[in-house]
């Protein structure tokens, strides 16, 4: 069942509310950030697992495979990675390849302080100066309302691809690269 628009409304009301930490700082991923985005990952998989019930074995799939230090170095190849600081400690990650959002994760402890309208925003940037006018991104139910506060919406709806995931849903979302809607 997706969140509905009332829900929306609320995320968006508890985001003008937000503080923004001034010591937040968003850098391109270097080398010696491996380890602590792996542990970023591996934090926001866990938290992930308890809001969507994946059970044991697509937790497992995530912390092995998408949280594997030679997994997001192999990304990082064909992605551009910014990570979101505060106080020397990684507190956010994005990746973003041509013109979609391939992760967006904030530590759960930091939810709600801005940190992920600001990783969004730079996702954002990141696309139009590559020349794309469209965003694009997977989204799971937990995230729908705070990307649909960003200005997505939802263009198809599809089963996760590996076999862990039965049962749940990915959702494919679209959006204007500017930031701004379209109406």
């Amino acid at each position: 069942m997706s969140p509905t628009a009332g829900d929306d409304e609320r995320f968006v009301e508890s985001r003008l509310g937000a503080r923004q930490d001034p010591g937040l700082i968003l850098r391109p991923m270097v080398a010696s950030d491996l380890k602590p985005v792996r542990c970023l990952l591996a934090g926001c998989y866990r938290w992930l697992e308890e809001q969507e019930r994946w059970g044991d074995e697509a937790l497992k799939e995530m912390l092995q495979c998408r949280a594997s230090i030679e997994t997001i170095q192999a990304a990082a190849h064909s992605q551009r990675w910014m990570i979101a600081t505060i106080a020397e400690q990684t507190v956010g990650v994005v990746a973003v390849d041509r013109h979609e959002i391939a992760r967006l994760y904030v530590d759960p402890a930091q939810h709600r302080r801005g940190i992920g309208a600001r990783l969004f925003k730079t996702a954002l940037e990141l696309i139009s100066e590559a020349g794309y006018g469209e965003a694009i991104l997977g989204s799971n139910e937990s995230a729908l309302p705070f990307y649909r506060a960003m200005g997505m919406t939802i263009t198809a709806q599809k089963p996760y691809g590996l076999s862990a995931f039965a049962g749940h849903t990915v959702y494919l979302m679209a959006g204007p690269a500017s930031g701004q809607p379209d109406h």
